[in-house]
């Protein structure tokens, strides 16, 4: 009985931190998207693009000074917590602590020294970006530390000093970014240096989330310090060869982590120098392109990209639970049910976001510069999202390398697609060259996923019904448009550009429902294994469709 209790507070602990943890990784992200749109109205596209133009190679360094370290530490962290040698995880934390401040001390000198070199080799040879990356160079002295208190309280099973270190970071950093665009541009400082200074946020953020999680310490070190005098454990565990075990489990992780900014750093590097040498744009004109680029496009899809990938946060746990049990059809079934929920939210949603592109766009930025490139990456979505959901499966069945390298065969046809189509299409051939390369990591990870496990899901049974849906969904938003066009006259006024996207939005996504149930595109089985509202889920699918009850 106490076993079973024990088993079932696990579990709720379980749940309880996947939930907060993911609750406060959607605020922040959302908070994230969304303070684009007052920044873009103060400092305009090529404020935009100098600000984002900074941000890969902190990235980058950021993800090399870390090297995974918030899984690794956290791992053992709790695996010698486990084992009652407290001792040994106080020694490692100590010994990490070190390292990260002198890591991070090197790579900010690296960074503020070396951006003249950067701007001139991998940013365009633009010289207004140079103190904006010199403005992010402090915020690399604090987040390695940062990254490894988060995974030393989550070694503890104390997932809340992450999760409000987190929201704390991103609420000062935006609070910063807006308050010194805003202040600035009132007093009508150049918008390079509005947008250098705005940078800043990255440190200030960090300081809040560094002055919390010291916070967190203090009340924490007393009933360190009690286990540490009752300790039984007291193994003499070489530190050197803990570090190297904590290298060995933390690189592949920072490798797959690096795709990510290497993605944003093709963008930097590719399309302003393309447009300035091949299109004969002035420098200033290629950095308001690639301002719509990255502040419009990219902030744009990653919308519904983030609502999608957040089907990877319940079905993954599954399969590694699957996996490890060596229930190879509970493997197969939430392989493909994880791939079939990620396709019909994802495409939906990068369809709609396509058909939608012009008016949001006017919306949210007050012009349609960028339409095309808009609508172009929104396709992408349904492909990023594919790749995210299915990396994290093959990861949940032991592959962690697999889908790294199946996302840097993207990045090389990125990098190559947009040498060969910025110069013909400006950022329209950026966009697509995006579209190319997940798709393509996508069908790679698709086909080990398949081969691993022994997985039969034509592309038919993959795409017919959503796709259906979708076709039915794009009907139901064309004739919206077209009842409510003949009430805006031929320039519509950007608040009812506000109601007929409000309209068109809530009649898409009701007319995918109905069409999606109708057609049976999940069935009830399918889903009636997810934890918590699965049940509820499958009955309310039974009852919409009681044709699909039996499947």
């Amino acid at each position: 009985m106490g076993r079973l209790k024990q088993k079932r507070s696990a579990a709720q602990h379980f749940i309880h931190g996947t939930v907060f943890l993911s609750a406060a990784v959607f605020f922040c992200k959302f908070l994230g998207l969304v303070y684009i749109v007052p920044l873009q109205h103060l400092i305009a596209d090529k404020g935009v693009g100098i600000y984002n133009a900074a941000y890969p190679i902190y990235n980058i360094f950021l993800q090399i000074s870390t090297a995974g370290l918030p899984l690794a530490i956290s791992k053992f962290v709790s695996e010698y917590n486990a084992k009652g040698d407290y001792r040994t995880s106080e020694r490692l934390y100590r010994s990490l602590s070190v390292i990260m401040w002198v890591s991070g001390l090197l790579f900010a000198v690296v960074q503020y020294f070396g951006a003249p070199l950067y701007v001139k080799y991998f940013a365009g040879d633009n010289s207004d970006v140079i103190p904006a990356v010199r403005a992010m160079a402090p915020a690399l002295l604090v987040f390695p530390v940062i990254a490894l208190m988060r995974g030393y309280f989550q070694g503890w099973q104390m997932v809340e000093p992450t999760g409000y270190s987190q929201v704390a970071e991103q609420v000062i950093r935006v609070a910063t970014v807006l308050g010194v665009a805003y202040v600035m541009t009132a007093r009508g400082a150049p918008v390079e240096d509005i947008a250098a200074l705005s940078t800043l946020g990255a440190f200030t953020g960090g300081l809040a989330a560094l002055w919390w999680l010291v916070r967190t310490a203090r009340r924490h070190r007393p009933s360190v310090r009690l286990l540490l005098r009752r300790a039984m454990v007291r193994n003499a565990v070489s530190m050197r060869r803990l570090l190297v075990r904590v290298a060995v489990y933390a690189v592949p992780i920072s490798l797959g982590a690096l795709v990510v900014p290497l993605f944003n750093q093709a963008d930097v590097s590719t399309v302003t120098v393309s447009l300035v040498h091949h299109a004969g744009m002035t420098k200033d004109e290629a950095m308001a392109q690639f301002g719509i680029l990255s502040g419009r496009a990219q902030k744009i899809i990653a919308i519904p990209a983030t609502f999608a990938t957040t089907v990877a946060l319940t079905i993954i746990p599954l399969v590694a639970e699957a996996y490890a049990m060596r229930d190879h059809a509970g493997v197969r079934r939430f392989a493909a049910l994880s791939l079939r929920a990620s396709i019909l939210i994802a495409l939906p949603a990068g369809v709609g976001l396509a058909i939608l592109a012009g008016p949001t766009n006017i919306v949210l930025f007050g012009n349609d510069a960028g339409t095309a490139a808009i609508a172009i990456l929104a396709l992408s979505t349904v492909f990023s999202t594919l790749e995210s959901v299915s990396s994290s499966v093959l990861q949940g069945m032991g592959m962690t390398m697999r889908p790294v390298v199946n996302l840097f065969i993207g990045l090389i046809i990125k990098i190559i697609l947009n040498l060969w189509w910025v110069p013909l299409w400006g950022i329209e051939g950026a966009a697509a060259a995006s579209v190319v390369a997940y798709w393509v990591a996508a069908e790679l990870n698709l086909y080990h996923m398949k081969r691993l496990t022994s997985l039969r899901l034509s592309p038919a049974a993959l795409w017919g019904k959503p796709v259906l849906a979708t076709a039915a969904m794009v009907g139901v938003v064309r004739l919206w448009q077209w009842l409510t066009g003949g009430l805006s006259g031929a320039h519509p006024s950007r608040w009812f550009l506000t109601f007929d996207l409000f309209g068109a939005v809530l009649a898409g996504v009701a007319g995918f429902a109905v069409f999606a149930v109708f057609l049976g595109a999940v069935a009830p089985a399918e889903v009636e294994a997810l934890p918590r509202i699965g049940p509820a889920l499958a009955r309310l699918l039974r009852g919409a469709n009681p044709r699909g009850a039996q499947r």
